[in-house]
């Protein structure tokens, strides 16, 4: 099995159910009680480095089997999604976001910036890009990763959900309450305001530089340029 597609499906599938599994309210809450919060964490953070590891040597030693060729329009679709997905990466890893460990004092603070577009920015950039690169690869092997991170993502806004409203309750409701899961739904129902100068000026240009830095080299770092004509 080693060197097979069947292994890199079963090393993805390890590590999308080892977060579903550890994240989950129940078990999470049984381990933390156990054995303490950060004594968790760094059982989480070990196992999901090591299960990550496997998937990458999987993708890496498994054959490259092309089902299609995707035009060359969907692969600029492709390209202009992962763009938006980087702008809710960056913006949700730097910005004070309740959802993020160890930042649920953000909580009662207006949602602003990216928060008032969704309270999941990072997952739904972890979905987007998966989405991107599904429609951009006809390679057994890139179906079978970017399958499994759509399927973790969208998995891992439920759970942060319904843990949060475990923990933390009438607060985690009211903060709910004023933002959404869905990107722009809070914004069109009038519970949030999109202002973008909120976001930062400098992680839009942050944004931007990685997104171009990464597009030029994507077919030396990769083997595959998204736009052929800016590629190094």
């Amino acid at each position: 099995m080693t060197g097979s597609l069947g292994e890199l499906a079963a090393a993805t599938a390890a590590f999308v159910a080892s977060h579903i599994a550890l994240s989950a309210a129940p078990l999470r809450g049984q381990v933390v009680a156990r054995i303490g919060e950060w004594p968790f964490r760094i059982i989480y953070s070990t196992v999901s480095l090591a299960l990550f590891g496997w998937m990458i040597a999987a993708f890496a030693a498994a054959p490259r089997l092309d089902l299609w060729t995707p035009p060359s329009a969907l692969r600029l679709l492709a390209a202009a999604i992962v763009l938006i997905a980087f702008v809710l990466v960056v913006a949700g890893v730097t910005a004070p976001n309740p959802t993020a460990v160890g930042q649920e004092r953000a909580m009662t603070a207006p949602p602003g910036g990216i928060l008032a577009v969704t309270r999941h920015p990072m997952m739904w950039g972890i979905l987007l890009w998966g989405i991107a690169h599904l429609l951009a690869s006809g390679d057994a092997r890139g179906i079978i990763v970017f399958a499994g991170m759509i399927v973790l993502a969208a998995a891992g806004m439920a759970h942060l959900d319904i843990r949060k409203k475990a923990a933390m309750g009438a607060a985690w409701e009211a903060f709910a309450a004023r933002t959404s899961v869905w990107p722009f739904a809070a914004i069109t129902a009038g519970r949030a305001r999109l202002n973008i100068a909120e976001l930062g000026w400098g992680r839009i240009g942050l944004v931007l530089a990685v997104y171009a830095g990464l597009l030029y080299s994507h077919r030396i770092l990769f083997g595959v340029a998204p736009i052929p004509w800016f590629s190094a």
